[in-house]
């Protein structure tokens, strides 16, 4: 139902959701309620609203309501539309499908690595781990203990002899039968419970197993058992702080001028394992609140980095509060410590989220004095953005344009644009047409910076100058003739003196440095991606019998070019209307683009 302000009576006062519309009717904050009349009238009384809720008030013209069963039906709806609409004033946590897991298949030799993104079937997956080098720490552990193999199914099946990684003691050679299927099966499950946590049953396992090799002289065994429990136990030991086993997620609330920030840590078996923050700007509601709708997104969540543990802390809450989840499970969220061990954590969970405030306080603190020194510079005040293009490709094929935006803030990946021209090898028509993609429908920035030579300075004012926008500053930072980093030249454009050569501050430069480095890396990215997909089909397109419909055939059988590079003989040969050859051309094909 939709109504204005004028007619708050006409709310019912059953449970639902209610969605609060500005003047172009976009949905600004939802919100659940037991009864929506009071709830809604609430934010209408003449005193008692915090200033953010006043400001997002003076934006409301029509509110809309959705009646439900019960108050559990009306969390679950709030839910799925805050994903679906991400409003403005409300906490809405991004997915983590691009975090990158621990894989280990399941085949008679399973295989071990790390992948991000789309999960494939017959694939067993450990994480997400918000952290990149943890990823890696934990599979370089895997590796030294479990020695489980981390080869391709290629190299695997073709191989005459055992790799580098068996004889350094980093794989146990399956490929060249040198482990038994059920030795190595023995292997892959106590890895499994390694991925899973469960390093103090390991530890114990291997100690008994250690004293029976032992007492079976198989002293080489024992000693190499001995090692595994070495490694095991100096990763046991590390930001241990008691012999207990502690499953705690401690949140952290923090409000600044800016937002408010929550940060979890992950405390398994006596272990920090990690910590995430998450910020949010723009909050109206009360801290118990945003903590109960933040609980409630990232616990409702299929794929939690550490799972569901066995208590919740929140030192920053006034009273311990429950929470109810889509599937109504009910989280008790304690604000009080248990005991000495729980308040060591707090205080190092508390420290951590301070560092991390003070951080990112430094870091737009950064980016905020070297745009007030451009500011400076071009005799101008209060700049919003600035944008940076560059252009990417291969002797005139793949042409991508690159379009990244820095704000006081620093980056801003949302507004990040990617640009496939039809221009070919001429730099400067590249330059014209991104430049009229981008500002023909979007504003312009306070400041557009090129990446190249006074030649495309020239070429980006005429077409600026095209498009009628003249209230953009222009600069192009080009290197010396060393090609050396750091002795960039810059140089800005007027009408009196066509270009004039600047000298910005040190912290200017290394904004300015940072922003073309940006837009060179989110270009080349993309460009990479396209040219190995193409690379990739002329190669394949090549061979007798291989049309345009087969190559189709293939990508969707595999999913795309990235699995298609994967597949192995056999995998091909299952691919409806593939023969014998024609499986064996095209598995050459893949084989000799990998190599290069």
């Amino acid at each position: 139902m939709y109504i204005k302000k004028e007619t708050l009576h006409l709310l019912t006062s059953q449970p639902g959701v209610y969605q609060f519309l500005n003047r172009d009717e976009t949905i600004i904050y939802v919100g659940k309620a037991k009864n929506l009349s009071k709830r809604v009238q609430s934010y209408f009384r003449p005193q008692g609203l915090n200033t953010k809720t006043l400001s997002m008030m003076q934006s409301v013209i029509y509110i809309k309501t959705i009646c439900t069963a019960s108050e559990h039906a009306a969390l679950v709806l709030e839910n799925q539309l805050i994903k679906k609409h991400r409003p403005k004033y409300n906490i809405c946590l991004k997915d983590d499908k691009t975090y990158p897991v621990i894989y280990l298949t399941k085949e008679v030799f399973p295989k071990i690595g790390t992948s991000r993104g789309k999960k494939r079937k017959n694939v067993e997956y450990f994480g997400p781990y918000t952290n990149v080098r943890r990823a890696y720490q934990a599979l370089d552990v895997a590796q030294k203990v479990f020695r489980v193999r981390t080869c391709r199914d290629t190299s695997f099946k073709n191989r005459s002899r055992a790799c580098l990684l068996h004889q350094i003691g980093r794989c146990t050679g399956p490929c060249v039968n040198l482990v038994t299927a059920e030795a190595y099966k023995n292997q892959v499950e106590d890895l499994r419970q390694f991925l899973k946590g469960n390093h103090r049953y390991l530890i114990e396992k291997y100690i008994k197993d250690m004293h029976t090799a032992s007492e079976s002289l198989e002293f080489e065994k024992a000693a190499q058992i001995r090692d595994a429990i070495a490694n095991m136990q100096n990763l046991d030991q590390q930001e241990s702080h008691n012999p207990k086993h502690e499953s705690i997620d401690i949140i952290n609330i923090i409000e600044t001028s800016k937002g408010i920030h929550f940060q979890i840590t992950w405390i398994r078996d006596n272990k920090i394992l990690d910590s995430k923050s998450y910020a949010f700007q723009d909050i109206v509601d009360e801290k118990s609140t945003c903590l109960q709708v933040f609980v409630q997104q990232y616990y409702a969540n299929g794929s939690l980095v550490y799972g569901r543990p066995s208590k919740y802390l929140c030192a920053d809450l006034d009273n311990s509060i429950e929470c109810m989840l889509e599937d109504k499970t009910v989280l008790s969220i304690y604000n009080k410590s248990v005991g000495k061990s729980e308040k060591a954590w707090l205080e190092v969970a508390y420290a951590n989220a301070q560092a991390t405030i003070q951080h990112a306080q430094l870091k737009t603190q950064k980016y905020a004095e070297a745009f007030s020194d451009l500011e400076k510079l071009f005799n101008d005040d209060n700049w919003s953005s600035i944008e940076c293009f560059d252009i990417s490709h291969t002797q005139g094929s793949q042409t991508y344009a690159s379009c990244v935006v820095f704000t006081p803030e620093g980056r801003a990946s949302n507004r990040y644009r990617l640009y496939k021209l039809s221009t070919n090898n001429d730099d400067y028509q590249s330059m014209r047409e991104s430049i009229t993609r981008r500002y023909k429908k979007s504003d312009s920035p306070s400041l557009l910076l090129i990446d190249g030579g006074k030649g495309q300075l020239h070429a980006v004012q005429k077409t600026l100058f095209d498009l009628g926008i003249q209230n953009v500053h222009l600069m192009v930072i080009t290197k010396d003739s060393s090609r050396k980093s750091g002795l960039e030249h810059y140089y800005t454009w007027s009408q009196e003196d066509l270009d004039i050569e600047m000298n910005p501050s040190d912290k200017a430069k290394r904004l300015l440095e940072e922003i073309r480095d940006e837009a060179h890396r989110f270009a080349i990215t993309h460009h990479r991606k396209a040219r190995n997909k193409q690379t990739m089909q002329d190669s394949i397109a090549e061979i007798p019998g291989i049309g345009e419909k087969k190559y189709s055939m293939l990508l969707e059988y595999f999913g795309g070019v990235k699995q298609l590079k994967k597949a192995t003989k056999e995998q091909i040969k299952k691919v409806p209307g593939f023969s014998d050859r024609l499986t064996d051309s095209v598995y050459a094909s893949i084989k000799l683009i990998n190599k290069s």
